[in-house]
């Protein structure tokens, strides 16, 4: 939520403002005096949309009301004036707007009705029409009207980000109803103003605006950038940055990609994050893969809205132009949600024969009897007790648990599912893009958000050519099928494992 300095002004003042802003002397009409007499400058707003957008009393009330005050003046006012509002007041705002310009239900039972009591197929069609106009809510003309200004699509995907915020913490029914409506609402808006093909692709690189750098070290969610030493390496030689941005939001990052341009597909990401070549000249023949290690969407307000993987697509387009021998396309990707996972496992095992197979209980068992104390010889306790804990900076313990982990890992990402589809979130966007699990990589991240998320577990999604990425994709949204490399079909085997569901 964003926290304005509105909520300390007294009333007299916010109207005050208002007035200079462009209401001009006060009306004479009863509805339009309103805007002078309301609680706070929301509820100001509030009565001048009710007025622009439902009041039906004046023929010209379609394009303009008030003293000189248009619908596009108004749009520029909320844009203007919303952030400013306190936290109180914005949440009445979004609340009132949810609520009393949504979608009339009277009219919207009146054309259903007059859908049943026509045959005509002419007269029918126009029966639709009117249909499909009653189901849209008044606040999605407000939206539009929003949109035409400069500013006004930033203020639409920042207003949802809000809405998206007070979702998760509003209790009342009839609040979250009209929330959840007004939020779909947003969401298709933004989605066709947000379209792939909408998107400009630009590459980032040292030269590139210092806005334009430091808005790319903040919305960094991955892998956090500490100092401009750590942007200048990762915009620098042998990496390659990409953004999406849109005509509506100059200079504003949507979309980041980060790649590593490498001999092969890596398997540590420290080695990626902590490799410095930014002194270096590339040479085009040790680029043989590229490797992406991170992609984050910077604005909350766009949640749901697809553009990472149109950002991928066209950034290898854009690096086989580049580079036409690169080999491999490939993610160097966490595991968020499996540590939690694994964790609900083992407390709820009853015996550790049931989480471990035999050869990984004899040599837990051993380093059991190696290293706990007396009263901590229970196998199974032991195994609770050490995987919260700092176990990695121990050989014998890493060594003892790479199995197990690196297994359980494998059977979460294979054989666990949500709906029939793979139960991680990095995983399930990346198959459905088309990419195969390609390789399992032992405490690939080990810094201490890669730790406690995914026990330093690391997957590599690589990108085949585009002939089979569409088959995997479709084989996977339409047959749940996860495409796998032949290393992870024998790990599959190894372990007894199910094999992952594929197609020929």
């Amino acid at each position: 939520m964003h926290n304005g300095n509105g909520g300390g002004r007294d009333s007299s003042h916010g109207h005050n403002k208002l007035i200079r802003h462009g209401y001009g002397d006060p009306p004479a009409g009863q509805l339009e005096a309103r805007l002078f007499s309301s609680r706070s400058e929301a509820a100001d707003i509030m009565t001048a949309l009710e007025l622009g957008y439902k009041d039906q009393t004046s023929s010209n009330s379609s394009k303009s009301f008030g003293k000189n005050l248009t619908r596009y003046e108004l749009a520029s006012r909320i844009c203007e004036e919303f952030p400013h509002y306190s936290e109180k007041d914005q949440t009445f705002f979004i609340i009132s707007l949810a609520k009393q310009f949504g979608v009339d239900n009277t009219n919207v039972r009146n054309a259903a009705k007059s859908l049943t009591q026509h045959t005509d197929n002419e007269m029918f069609l126009k029966i639709v029409e009117k249909f499909k106009e009653s189901a849209v809510p008044t606040y999605q003309e407000i939206f539009k009207d929003i949109g035409k200004r400069s500013g006004g699509v930033k203020f639409l995907v920042d207003l949802r980000g809000t809405v998206l915020e007070m979702l998760d913490i509003e209790t009342e029914t009839d609040n979250l109803v009209a929330l959840r409506f007004l939020n779909n609402s947003l969401r298709d808006l933004l989605g066709l103003w947000f379209s792939g093909g909408m998107m400009n692709l630009e590459r980032i690189t040292w030269q590139s605006p210092c806005e334009v750098l430091e808005k790319i070290s903040q919305y960094e969610a991955v892998h956090p950038v500490r100092h401009w030493t750590d942007i200048k390496h990762r915009v620098g030689p042998y990496r390659r940055c990409f953004v999406f941005t849109h005509s509506c939001m100059p200079g504003e990052p949507v979309v980041v990609l980060h790649t590593a341009l490498m001999e092969e597909i890596g398997d540590n990401v420290q080695q990626i994050l902590r490799q410095n070549r930014t002194s270096e000249v590339e040479d085009p023949d040790k680029i043989r893969a590229a490797v992406f290690y991170s992609v984050s969407s910077t604005q909350k307000g766009l949640r749901g809205i697809d553009l990472g993987m149109y950002l991928i697509k066209r950034a290898v387009a854009d690096m086989r132009r580049e580079f036409p021998e690169i080999v491999d396309f490939s993610t160097l990707s966490p595991i968020p949600t499996f540590a939690a996972w694994l964790l609900t496992k083992v407390r709820s095992a009853e015996t550790i024969e049931s989480l471990m197979t035999e050869p990984e209980v004899l040599e837990w068992n051993q380093l059991v009897a190696d290293q706990a104390d007396e009263q901590d010889q229970d196998a199974l306790k032991y195994l609770q007790m050490t995987l919260p804990s700092n176990w990695y900076e121990d050989d014998e313990t890493r060594q003892s648990l790479q199995g197990f982990i690196t297994r359980m890992a494998l059977t979460y990402l294979t054989q666990e599912k949500r709906r029939g589809f793979a139960y991680d979130s990095v995983e399930n966007f990346h198959l459905g893009n088309g990419a195969e699990i390609y390789r399992l990589n032992w405490l690939a991240d080990t810094s201490g958000k890669g730790l406690s998320q995914s026990f330093g577990m690391m997957v590599n999604f690589r990108y085949p050519p585009d002939a089979e990425l569409i088959k995997n994709s479709n084989n996977y949204i339409f047959n749940k099928c996860i495409k796998v490399s032949q290393q992870i079909q024998q790990m599959l085997a190894t372990f007894g494992l199910l094999p992952a569901p594929t197609s020929s």
